[in-house]
C-alpha cells in the first residue's frame, strides 16, 4: 500500500480545495496523483474489497495495475491474486483428443504440466471461460491414483474443496482421473482412457428440455434437466465407459 504523500493524496468526494491541490501538484517538479473515492487507507469508500481477490484497492490501482473491481482483470482464468502469487504460472485451454497420459505427455512437452487449481474460484472463471472456447470435457491435473479416495493436485497438494457432478466420484480404484464435464465447473472421476459419446440436438428458444438415456431402449432415465434452449443447437458429450451400447434422446419438460 502507498501511504499519502506529497505526490499521492487520497479523496473521499470532489471538494472545493481540490482545484488548489491540483494547482500545487501542477507546480512540483515532481508532480503527483490524487485519486478519488478512497478513504485515507487507500479503500473504496464502502467497499473494503469489491472484487473479492484479497487484493488492496489502493494496492491494484498503484503497484500492480490491475482492476479493483475485477477479479480476474484480464479474463484468463486466473485471479489477480493468483497470477501476482504465482508470476510465472499461467493456464491454456489445449484443444484435442487425449487421454489423460497424453494429456500428460503433451502437458510436459510444453514445459507445464495438467492444471492444478487449488482455488475454487479460478477453477470456476476457468471453466466458464473454456465453456466459450471449446466443447466437450477437459482434464485437470486432480488424481487419487496414489491413495484411493485422497485426491491431490499435479502441484502435490490435497483437494481442499470439491465441485463433483451429483453421484460422483463413482468410479472406486478404477476412475482415478477428474475431468470437467462440459457447459459445467462439475466433476466427475474416470479411466485415463476415457470416452464419450456426442448428443446433439435442436432446442428452441426459451424451452425447457431434459436428456434421456437408455441402454436398451426400454427404460430411459434423466441423464440431465433444465437444459434451457436459445433456439440453436445444444450439444453434450457423455461417458460410455463400460456400456458397449447407450442411446440418448431429447424431451421437452
Amino acid at each position: 500500500m502507498h501511504p499519502v504523500s506529497q505526490q499521492l493524496e487520497y479523496k473521499s468526494e470532489l471538494t472545493d480545495t481540490l482545484e488548489r491541490e491540483v494547482v500545487c501538484f501542477l507546480n512540483s517538479r515532481e508532480g503527483g496523483r490524487i485519486l478519488i473515492g478512497l478513504d485515507d487507507a487507500g479503500a473504496i469508500l464502502g467497499l473494503a474489497d469489491p472484487d473479492g481477490d484479497t487484493l488492496t484497492n489502493i494496492a491494484e490501482i498503484t503497484l500492480h495495475c490491475t482492476n479493483p473491481l475485477l477479479a480476474d482483470t484480464d479474463s484468463d482464468g486466473l485471479s489477480d491474486n493468483a497470477e501476482l502469487n504465482h508470476p510465472t504460472s499461467h493456464f491454456a485451454v489445449v484443444l484435442g483428443n487425449f487421454t489423460y497420459r497424453q494429456s500428460v505427455a503433451d502437458a510436459t512437452a510444453k514445459r507445464g504440466r495438467v492444471a492444478s487449481f487449488p482455488n475454487s474460484a479460478d477453477i470456476k472463471r476457468m471453466a466458464n471461460k473454456a465453456c466459450l472456447t471449446t466443447q466437450g470435457y477437459l482434464w485437470i491435473g486432480l488424481s487419487d491414483a496414489t491413495t484411493e479416495g485422497t485426491w491431490l493436485w499435479t502441484n502435490g497438494s490435497t483437494a481442499t474443496y470439491s465441485l463433483w457432478l451429483t453421484g460422483e466420484p463413482s468410479g472406486d480404484t478404477s476412475e482415478n482421473h477428474v475431468v470437467i464435464m462440459e457447459n459445467s465447473n462439475k466433476w466427475a472421476d474416470t479411466m485415463e482412457t476415457f470416452t464419450a459419446v456426442e448428443f446433439r440436438f435442436n432446442a428452441a428458444s426459451g424451452v425447457s428440455y431434459r436428456i434421456e438415456g437408455s441402454t436398451e431402449l426400454d427404460e430411459w432415465n434423466t441423464v440431465e434437466t433444465d437444459i434451457i434452449g436459445a433456439g440453436a443447437v445444444v450439444t453434450r458429450f457423455y461417458s460410455i465407459e463400460n456400456i458397449p451400447c447407450r442411446y440418448f434422446r431429447a424431451r421437452r419438460n
